[in-house]
């Protein structure tokens, strides 16, 4: 059960990066397009 849990988080956690990198993704692509260039900055 407790390994269960721990699996649960673990999946929960993980979406969770996956949301942040996507929002972040999404910031760089607009902040790239408020530049005027279409490529993003690294």
């Amino acid at each position: 059960m407790l390994l269960l849990a721990a699996k649960h988080n673990s999946n929960r956690i993980l979406k969770n990066n996956i949301n942040l990198v996507t929002e972040l993704a999404e910031t760089l692509y607009q902040a790239s397009l408020h530049n005027g260039k279409g490529n993003t900055p690294v």
